[in-house]
């Protein structure tokens, strides 16, 4: 968001930044800053796999949800599910 308290610092998407600043250091959630990461910056940085599928996803939320609560909603819905996947994995 501009001007917002978070936002990418040096090649850092948002996420990042906040584990950072915040210093989480769950493996599980830096995972999914990679993934995130590589969404939002197109640079594929990390090369995550699961990229371009989430991508995919979240942009058919975005596309099928009217309402920004039940967007928040199923977004949230996605992302806790890719953490119990890979939490499965922890890789």
């Amino acid at each position: 968001m501009f001007q917002g308290e978070f936002s990418h610092q040096g090649d850092n998407c948002t996420f990042e930044t906040m584990l950072n600043r915040f210093n989480i250091k769950d493996k599980i959630l830096k995972n999914i800053s990679e993934i995130v990461h590589d969404i939002d910056l197109k640079d594929e940085k990390f090369g995550r796999k699961e990229a371009k599928g989430i991508d995919c996803i979240l942009r058919g939320l975005m596309e099928n949800s009217k309402n920004d609560k039940k967007l928040l909603e199923r977004g949230f819905e996605v992302f806790e599910a890719l953490y119990a996947e890979l939490n499965k994995h922890k890789r």
